[in-house]
Formats: structure tokens, C-alpha cells, sequence
């Protein structure tokens, strides 16, 4: 264990060091933020290191290396260095300003990173659901000099899928210098600091606009919505402790479930079962983006009528446009759903502020343009290589009941609502500029939460799966739900103080105790079942599981991995999705002919190539002498053969010794082996 504590103290540290390589140009800014643009940080020095790698890679540039990591550092350090010496006494006066919420910020990042990295240590397996996919992403990019990658699954054809944040976690990987089956779990360790930073950054600076808030009061409005934002769940558990009078047989998947053939899950719950999915990746920028947006929304609410010059409106707005835009590239190729949700939010804050205002429509289209322009940009490199994976919108057939749906949401849309009627109270009380940016911002973000929740209802965007056509969408789109609601809830518990008369106060300050109560009952049922009641440590190691199960397996991929450089193609069995098939790729970033098929198929809008290829791989291990089997080895480009305990579960009749001909035996363990074809014989 003390061993594992080094390497999160450790890597924790690398991550506060690469924040310091921008922090100084952020807070140079002096942002009109609690933090000063603190919490910025880590993402910001992050996105530093790793766009120049993504554009210039994309470009056919071999810079997504070890090296071409540590040059950009090394540019970096430069420059920053160099302006910090210039700007020494200004940036301590900012810090200095700012230093009960940078404190609180580290704080929270700290317990978030130490508290996931030690409890991924009770069950640290990339196994189940759809780590293999996770990892086998960034095994792929840590072998990809020039992008886009391969697809470890499909060879000859790059990763459709949106892969922008498994890049960047590879960009850690490469810093860390740590195992990439360590450096897994500490990726999601990552995510929930800045999970916690990134709610109290947002909860803070709304309330930072209105005045009588204390610094006292933000700085718990703030930690309290960050706890709530990692560790609160749907009111479904409270309604089943509620009506069965016993927590027995409550399971914490079941509130992510409820609803028939849907999803809808929520951060807590991604984090208890720590797959690296894209909606998981984009919470690192999903609270940036909003604190963007409400920063830019505050300088278009100020901007006088007739106030159109483009000069005047690119000081104002312009710099703020092209950041909003630049995550949202980002952020659609990490999930487009995200961007999706918050292009939606845009077009409803610009229209609502254009209905109600009466003015600003060439402010809004200007920054309209800079937006889009700046997410295009930011964009092409995954757009350029992406083929749409869904086959459009469709109505619903089948709607959710609404008895669960108020099992559901009730508790968090009696909070958003609430804040919203408050916000409402408080807009029409208050003639000041900046308060009525705030107030108007929460209640536009309460028709956004529950518009979000409506959506599933009436619409899906469909793909291959028949028997759940909604899930997907319900899943994306009520995840951005609750945030939104769990923004407001912290926004409402720090305006509790400014509430007149004293009644309405302590109603809304009950609601809010009797709320996080219920809630944040989920995660210890949900860290209490997956992580095994915390009764076994095992190390951060999430291979682990493989060397005790599958020990010559584990033996043979190890060597494969350690033996060969770039991405030659290894041969494997294939196997269905979210089973122990498709190991060897996933956990090695080689390619293999075909991995897990359905993924495949859902990756290619068809199951054409995945049913060729299934024949094609068992033919080939079936008869390995034959001459279809030399044909397809030649085609596929095939340099290795891997036989273990999986290929022998799928094609029990193999012929090991004609396949032991086709080659050269360059690893074997009991019965694992594997062969070296004859071209890449050493």
C-alpha cells in the first residue's frame, strides 16, 4: 500500500506541476472569479501539453511520442518561467487575493484524487463493462506516432469513435511514466478532482456575482455542490427505502436501470463502476465550458445597445468566443453529445436573452459565428476521419412511465425548480446588471435540466440496438441533467443567506438538508458492493486479475508487449462484447483482425465486415495450412499468432501444430503460445 501512496503522491504532484505551466498566463487575466481562474489550471496546462500533439499528429507529424511530450514541456516551462520573472509581484498579488478558494480548490482536488486512487485499490480490475475498450483506446495511442490510430479491433481501418479524451489520457500515461494498467485508475481518480474543482469553480462564481454573499458562505455552497456533484445519486434509493421500510435488496445499479430498456446513470455511479467513457472524460470540460458561458453571457448582458463594431465587440466577447468554441470541438470529439446538450443551451440562453432584452442580435451573432468557427477547428482532426455512427432522430414509440420518472428526478427537480422560482424572486427585485446575469443564468439552466429530462420522451437518435432504442439518448442527455440540477441545488444552498422573510429561508434551507440526505445515501451502498465492503486491498495494478486467472496468458501478452515496437498485427480470437475476448489488443495497443464484433459493428453501421472477419479468423485457426488461410494471413498483414486459453475457448478443434508450422514459436508457457510469422522472424 505505501507503495501505491507514493505513485498517487507522486503523479498528483506531476498534475499540480504541468497546471503551474499556465496558471500564471490565466491568472494574469485577474478573471472575475472567486479563484481568479485557478481552477482553470490543470485542464488548461493538460489541453497545452496535449494539442499541439493531436493537431500536429493529425498533420502526419510523428510527435505523439514520449519525446514529443517532453518537448512541448520543455517549451512551455520556457515561457512560462520567462513571464512569471516578469510578473512576479502582480501574480503573487492575484494569488494572495484569491487565497481561501485556490486553498479550498486544492483541497478538493486532493481528496477527490487520493480518495478514487485508494479505493480503485480494493478492486482495481480493467475488466467488466467496457474497460478493455477504455484502455485498449489508449494502448493504441501510446503506439501511434502519427494519428489518427488504428483500430485495435479492426485493422486497416482508423477508430471511429470519440476518442479525444482516451488521447489525453495517454498524454498522462506518457508524463506519469507510470504502467498503463496503473495509470487507468488514477485517470479516474483525475477526473473526479476535477470534477470537484470544476463544481466549485462554477458554484462559487455564480454566487460571486451577488452581492451580501459571504466568503464564508461560497466557499461551503461550493464544497457542498462539489460533494454532491461526485457522490449523490437519483431519488430512487430514498423511494425504495421509503416503501419497502428495509435498504435489503436495494443494489446501486438498479437506480441507473429503473426505467425499462433505458439508462440513466450519473456521476457517482460512473465513478463507483470506472469505465473512461466519454461522457466521463468530458466532465474535465464540461464545468470550464459553463463558467465560459457564463462569463461571456455576463459581458453580452452589459454590452449597451448600438455597441456593434467589430473592434469593440472582439474585446468584449471575442477572446471568450473562441475559448466556448474551442471546447466544444473538443469536447464533440470526445462525446458529441456534450456538445450537442450545450450548443442547445446556447441557442436557449441567446434566444431567451433576445426575447426578453430586445436587443443584442449582432452581438449574439457575432458570437454565433466565432463559436461555430472555432468548434469546427478545433473539431477536424476527429471530424475529418469520422464517419456518423447514428442513423438519425426518430419519434418514440414507448415512453417512460411517469411514476418513475418522478421516482426518478423528483428530489433534484424540486431543487432546480426551486432555485429557479428563487432566482425568478431575486431577478425581479434587483435592478443590478450582475446580479441579473446570474438570476436569469440559473432559471435559463432550470428550462435547460428539464428540457433534457423531456426530451428522451419525445425523441431518440437511433442506433443499432432494437430492444433499447431510447437508452442512449435518455443516458445523455439526463447525465447533463444532473449537473445542471446539482449546480443550482449548491447555488441555491449559498443564496440561502440573502432569502427574505425568515420563513422562506428555513423552507428552502430544510429542502435543501432534507435533499442531500436522501441522496448521498447512494454511495455507500454503491462503493460498499463494487468495491467488496473495502475488505481486500489489492493495488492499483489493473491487470491483476488477468495474471491470477489467465497466468501463462498474462505471461504471453507481456512479452508481446515488451517485444515489439509501432503496431504489428497480432492474431487473436474473436470474441463478443463486454467478455474477457479481444485481451491480447486491448491490452497490448496492437491491432487484431477483428475484437469484439458488435462494438465493431456499431462502430461501422454494419454488421457486413465483422460477420466476413469472424469466418475469416476461425478458418484461420481452424485450418491454418489451408490456402485461404495464407491468403487472409497475407491480406491482414498478420505477424503474429496468439493461442491461450481464450482462442481455445472459442475454436476448441484449433490445430495447434499446423499453426505452430506457420512460424516461429517465440513465446510458450504451458499451453500459451506464440508464433512469429515468417517476415517478421528475428
Amino acid at each position: 500500500m505505501f507503495s501505491d501512496l507514493l505513485i498517487i503522491l507522486f503523479t498528483g504532484l506531476l498534475i499540480w506541476l504541468v497546471a503551474g505551466l499556465v496558471l500564471p498566463f490565466i491568472l494574469i487575466k485577474n478573471f472575475d472569479l472567486p479563484d481568479k481562474g485557478w481552477g482553470f489550471g490543470r485542464v488548461a496546462g493538460w489541453l497545452a501539453i496535449g494539442l499541439p500533439i493531436w493537431f500536429l499528429a493529425n498533420l502526419g507529424l510523428p510527435i505523439n511520442t514520449q519525446m514529443g511530450v517532453w518537448i512541448v514541456i520543455l517549451i512551455l516551462s520556457g515561457k512560462s518561467a520567462i513571464f512569471v520573472q516578469k510578473n512576479w509581484l502582480k501574480l503573487k498579488r492575484i494569488v494572495f487575493s484569491a487565497k481561501p478558494f485556490i486553498l479550498a480548490e486544492e483541497i478538493l482536488f486532493w481528496f477527490g484524487y487520493i480518495f478514487l486512487s485508494i479505493i480503485r485499490s480494493f478492486q482495481p480490475d480493467i475488466n467488466g463493462l467496457e474497460k478493455f475498450m477504455d484502455h485498449g483506446f489508449m494502448e493504441g495511442y501510446l503506439r501511434s506516432p502519427t494519428l489518427p490510430a488504428g483500430d485495435m479491433w479492426l485493422t486497416g481501418f482508423n477508430i471511429n469513435y470519440y476518442t479525444f479524451g482516451h488521447f489525453m489520457g495517454s498524454i498522462w500515461m506518457r508524463i506519469w511514466g507510470v504502467l498503463p494498467e496503473i495509470s487507468y485508475n488514477l485517470l479516474l481518480a483525475l477526473i473526479m478532482g476535477l470534477t470537484l474543482i470544476g463544481s466549485f469553480q462554477l458554484i462559487t462564481l455564480l454566487l460571486h456575482q451577488t452581492q451580501f454573499i459571504t466568503a464564508k458562505t461560497k466557499l461551503i455552497a461550493g464544497g457542498l455542490g462539489g460533494l454532491l456533484m461526485v457522490f449523490a445519486g437519483n431519488s430512487m434509493p430514498i423511494w425504495s427505502r421509503l416503501t419497502k421500510g428495509t435498504w435489503d435488496g436495494f443494489w446501486y445499479p438498479d437506480a441507473t436501470r429503473f426505467i425499462p430498456n433505458t439508462i440513466h446513470e450519473f456521476p457517482a455511479y460512473s465513478f463507483i463502476v470506472s469505465d473512461l467513457h466519454g461522457h466521463v472524460w468530458n466532465l474535465a470540460f464540461v464545468f470550464p465550458l459553463i463558467c465560459l458561458i457564463f462569463l461571456w453571457f455576463s459581458q453580452v448582458w452589459q454590452i449597451p445597445s448600438g455597441h456593434h463594431k467589430l473592434d469593440y465587440l472582439w474585446n468584449k466577447v471575442g477572446w471568450l468566443n473562441i475559448l466556448i468554441g474551442g471546447l466544444l470541438g473538443l469536447m464533440a470529439s470526445t462525446s458529441t453529445w456534450e456538445t450537442m446538450t450545450y450548443g442547445l443551451f446556447l441557442t436557449l440562453l441567446s434566444g431567451l436573452f433576445l426575447v426578453t432584452q430586445r436587443r443584442g442580435f449582432k452581438t449574439l451573432l457575432f458570437s454565433g459565428f466565432l463559436i461555430a468557427l472555432s468548434a469546427l477547428f478545433t473539431a477536424s482532426p476527429w471530424l475529418f476521419h469520422f464517419e456518423s455512427i447514428s442513423e438519425g432522430i426518430r419519434l418514440v414509440t414507448q415512453r417512460s412511465e411517469l411514476s418513475k420518472l418522478l421516482i426518478l428526478w423528483t428530489g433534484h427537480v424540486i431543487m432546480a425548480i426551486t432555485a429557479g422560482l428563487v432566482a425568478l424572486k431575486l431577478f425581479k427585485q434587483n435592478k443590478d446588471t450582475k446580479e441579473q446575469t446570474v438570476f436569469f443564468f440559473v432559471m435559463t439552466m432550470l428550462i435547460m435540466a428539464i428540457t433534457l429530462l423531456i426530451l428522451p420522451e419525445l425523441i431518440y437518435f437511433k442506433d443499432i440496438y432494437p430492444t433499447h432504442p431510447r437508452a442512449n439518448t435518455m443516458f445523455k442527455f439526463t447525465f447533463q441533467a444532473f449537473i445542471l440540477m446539482i449546480i443550482m441545488t449548491g447555488w441555491l444552498a449559498g443564496i440561502l443567506s440573502s432569502l427574505k422573510p425568515i420563513w422562506q429561508k428555513r423552507l428552502v434551507g430544510g429542502l435543501v438538508a432534507i435533499f442531500m440526505v436522501a441522496v448521498l445515501s447512494y454511495p455507500y451502498f454503491g462503493y460498499r458492493d463494487y468495491y467488496g465492503r473495502l475488505s481486500h486491498y489489492q493495488g492499483l495494478d489493473g491487470l491483476g486479475w488477468l495474471q491470477t486467472l489467465y497466468p501463462d496468458d498474462y505471461a504471453a501478452l507481456k512479452w508481446l508487449k515488451n517485444s515489439t515496437l509501432g503496431r504489428p498485427i497480432v492474431l487473436e480470437a474473436v470474441g463478443e462484447s463486454y467478455t474477457t475476448f479481444a485481451r491480447v489488443s486491448a491490452f497490448s495497443g496492437l491491432e487484431t483482425v477483428l475484437g469484439w464484433r458488435v462494438h465493431e459493428w456499431l462502430w461501422r453501421g454494419s454488421f457486413d465486415i465483422p460477420g466476413q472477419r469472424t469466418e475469416e479468423v476461425q478458418n484461420i485457426y481452424l485450418f491454418p495450412s489451408s490456402a485461404e488461410a495464407q491468403i487472409k494471413l497475407n491480406q491482414y498483414q498478420v505477424e503474429y499468432i496468439f493461442v491461450g486459453d481464450k482462442e481455445k475457448e472459442a475454436y476448441p478443434n484449433l490445430d495447434l501444430s499446423g499453426i505452430k508450422k506457420l512460424g516461429k514459436v517465440v513465446f510458450s508457457q504451458n499451453n500459451t503460445f506464440i508464433v512469429s510469422l515468417p517476415k517478421n522472424q528475428p
